[in-house]
């Protein structure tokens, strides 16, 4: 019964709560994608939404992880892929850089700006950047598209998208090490949603999570996906989730991979993606991508411009 209101409400309004302050903008003319707004403004997702190639690999930026998303962008393009890449870019200078990048769709954001800094973890001002992820994710969700949500301080060292096909609404991966205080925690920076009323239903409840009054100051927005997770079980398990969760020695999170000592070419089995998390700030991601040979970026060079890969 609970399953059947929330698919009845979501025939009649599929769009965010007009009482949040990430309300959507009304619906605008759809372009395709490369094509520029009557008004000469950037692009935004709500324009492109229903353009796009499903599934679709969703990223939000801003100025301060440029170099970090180019080097995303160039591990998958090394691997001779080229999927459906949609980034939102949280200010004009992260937009005019990547929306030079072939095979790339930018758009500028259309909530309100948020800051441009590498802001430190769980802040008010962290929290309000990475909280924006969802509506962009409802946003194409409810455009019938897949999303596979990542953050970009990740590296592709395979194609993915093999270990997330089959009957499944959400696949996610372990952020926590194996028995770090007896948790269990997926990571918000790397989730693959499939168009499914269920998936649906638990974006829908992480959101209503984000925007509630009742949220303490300083929860993050992991913790509240996890909630929602859960919550998509259903009593009893009426909703009947298809979760699956990747294997940790082929989605490594920075934890697991960056305190081995091993080189990349001794792994066994090689990891199909790393996250470079569990370290704080920029500078010392860039250490670990330089110490293991994960990072593409020639800064002698105009990456975006060439687009010539590094290797």
């Amino acid at each position: 019964m609970r399953r059947e209101r929330f698919q009845r409400r979501q025939q009649t309004n599929s769009r965010v709560s007009p009482k949040s302050n990430q309300t959507r903008v009304q619906k605008q003319t759809i372009l395709h994608v490369g094509e520029q707004k009557p008004d000469g403004k950037p692009p935004t997702i709500a324009d492109v939404a229903a353009s796009v190639k499903s599934p679709v690999v969703l990223a939000a930026i801003n100025k301060a992880f440029i170099q970090i998303t180019e080097n995303f962008l160039l591990s998958i393009r090394r691997l001779g892929l080229f999927p459906t890449i949609l980034i939102v870019c949280e200010d004009r200078e992260s937009y005019d850089v990547l929306s030079k990048w072939e095979n790339v769709t930018a758009v500028m954001t259309h909530l309100q700006l948020s800051v441009s800094g590498a802001e430190d973890w769980r802040s008010k001002a962290y929290n309000q950047l990475v909280d924006k992820r969802v509506p962009y994710i409802l946003e194409l969700l409810h455009n019938d598209k897949d999303v596979f949500f990542m953050d970009t301080d990740i590296v592709w060292l395979a194609d993915p998208f093999p270990y997330v096909s089959g009957d499944i609404d959400i696949a996610v991966i372990h952020d926590y090490p194996q028995n770090y205080d007896k948790k269990v925690i997926y990571c918000a920076g790397y989730v693959y949603f499939r168009n499914t009323p269920t998936s649906k239903f638990v974006v829908h409840h992480w959101q209503k999570q984000l925007i509630s009054p009742k949220r303490k100051e300083g929860s993050e927005q992991q913790g509240k996906l996890n909630k929602a997770i859960k919550k998509g079980y259903g009593r009893r398990g009426k909703m009947k989730l298809k979760l699956k969760v990747l294997p940790r020695n082929l989605f490594q999170a920075g934890f697991e991979f960056f305190n081995s000592s091993a080189a990349l070419e001794e792994r066994n089995p090689r990891p199909v993606m790393i996250h470079n998390n569990w370290v704080v700030g920029l500078a010392p991601k860039l250490v670990r991508y330089k110490k293991y040979g994960l990072w593409y970026v020639d800064e002698d060079k105009n990456v975006t411009n060439s687009n010539e890969l590094d290797g």
